[in-house]
């Protein structure tokens, strides 16, 4: 959602209206108005919508192309449709774009409908914090909002940044006072293994977690490099993420205790 409808707002220059809606449908409806095939069965139909500036048949033909973007250079990576596109292939719907240059863009998703079980007991407690100061690093505003209220709301008090030079510099004024780091891999001016290498000569046992919407063998060998055994991809779930922060906290605590 934080994807589609930023990049709904950036198709306008000058301000307008993001139409989001949701609807419950079949498969045989979605197949009788829009011609998209789908296995049997209940889905939720999102559509975000506007009336910006809109895409020309060749850049539509590259819209889920991972790192291809149509901004300014630094002011995105080209990772928003390619990451929401893994997310929906990666739960079994389809997402479709149907766009005119100079008349709007509309963007169609279809998740299949979980089947809610009442008779579950073996649910997954996600692991909670205990107060533990926390940096979270991403160059997308409305996402290091959006974590540092899901963190929050898991038990820890969490510092975000979107510049990773200004998150540099605090975490050399008092290194000692961030229990882990969080940072995105791919952002403008300092990736995230170079702003882990920069944290590491401040502070060589920091535990730090990459995040990417896109993970490539170079940011593996990066991470693998810089001893960081967590490397989260971006379309999975705070869970994930929130289980792999206790992880390294739970570690970093143990070694405290060995040396």
């Amino acid at each position: 959602m934080i994807n589609l409808v930023t990049n709904a707002a950036h198709a306008y220059d000058a301000g307008g209206v993001v139409e989001v809606s949701l609807q419950r449908v079949t498969n045989l409806e979605v197949e009788r108005t829009s011609g998209i095939h789908l296995k049997p069965g209940e889905y939720l139909q999102l559509r975000v919508t506007d009336q910006g500036r809109g895409m020309d048949a060749d850049t539509l033909k590259r819209a889920f192309d991972p790192f291809f973007t149509t901004r300014a250079h630094g002011e995105g990576t080209g990772l928003g449709l390619s990451v929401v596109h893994g997310i929906v292939e990666s739960h079994g719907g389809s997402i479709d774009i149907a766009s005119v240059s100079g008349s709007g863009t509309s963007v169609l998703v279809h998740l299949p409908a979980a089947q809610l079980d009442d008779n579950r007991k073996d649910l997954k407690i996600c692991p909670r914090g205990c107060g533990e100061h926390i940096m979270y690093v991403d160059d997308e505003e409305a996402l290091v909002a959006l974590m540092k209220i899901a963190l929050t709301k898991r038990g820890y008090q969490v510092s975000g940044y979107t510049d990773p030079a200004v998150a540099l510099q605090e975490f050399s004024k008092q290194p000692h006072q961030f229990r882990a780091v969080i940072t995105d891999v791919a952002m403008p001016r300092m990736s995230g293994p170079q702003l882990a290498a920069k944290l590491r000569e401040i502070r060589s046992d920091v535990p730090i977690i990459l995040t990417s919407g896109y993970i490539r063998e170079e940011d593996r060998q990066a991470a693998q490099e810089l001893q960081i055994d967590q490397l989260v991809y971006k379309s999975n779930t705070i869970e994930e993420l929130a289980e792999g922060l206790a992880n390294e906290i739970a570690m970093h605590a143990r070694k405290q205790r060995q040396d």
